[in-house]
């Protein structure tokens, strides 16, 4: 929650990026990076109980970051560059955490990767099924398909959805230019964004 993005791009003060809640909690939910979020929750942040996984804003080398009762618990390297968006579920193994290369070098698309609750990758890989130019900092998941709202280039501000292996992208619906975070939530239904300059969160 929150987002730093280096690499000469816009940078918000460090809240995390984005995360994803381990099945301790009541229920495995996507959480969108929604940049002021942390901000409001932080005062709430005793009363967490469950694991929230967070990654680093980057193209290059990154980590994700384990957060617990407003702590910092462990960290893990990610097995290749640039794997931002980041949901949890189970796909058929268990718990398991998917992470895709959100921002592309340009070429063919990159390599994503599967990882265990600990941070071990499985060898199970992915390759984000973006179109040409696009960019997403973010992913949510409602335990069968993956929903991300794309930053960049012409399909800047819709939101598409995957598989749950980051496969056969097909649009759904046009969100803001600007959006970047993005959550399913199961209790309704819906998805709601977050826009990175203007803050304004949207339910769908």
């Amino acid at each position: 929650m929150g987002n730093l993005r280096n690499g000469g791009k816009k940078v918000k003060p460090i809240h995390s990026e984005r995360s994803e809640q381990t099945p301790s909690a009541s229920r495995v939910r996507s959480r969108a990076i929604l940049i002021a979020a942390l901000t409001i929750v932080s005062g709430a942040a005793l009363a967490q109980t469950g694991a929230y996984y967070v990654t680093q804003s980057t193209g290059g080398p990154g980590s994700t970051y384990v957060m617990q009762g407003g702590a910092l618990q462990f960290s893990y390297n990610w097995a290749a560059d640039g794997q931002m968006p980041i949901v949890i579920g189970n796909f058929g193994s268990g718990m398991r955490v998917r992470q895709a290369a959100g921002l592309p070098q340009g070429g063919p698309p990159e390599q994503g990767d599967e990882y265990e609750l600990d941070g071990t990758p499985t060898g199970f890989t992915n390759f984000w099924d973006n179109p040409a130019g696009s960019a997403a900092y973010d992913a949510a998941f409602n335990g069968q398909n993956i929903f991300m709202v794309h930053y960049e280039g012409a399909t800047r501000g819709q939101v598409f959805m995957y598989d749950n292996n980051y496969g056969n992208g097909l649009f759904m619906f046009n969100a803001q230019p600007g959006d970047l975070g993005i959550t399913y939530d199961s209790s309704t239904g819906t998805i709601w964004t977050s826009n990175f300059d203007s803050g304004l969160v949207t339910q769908y």
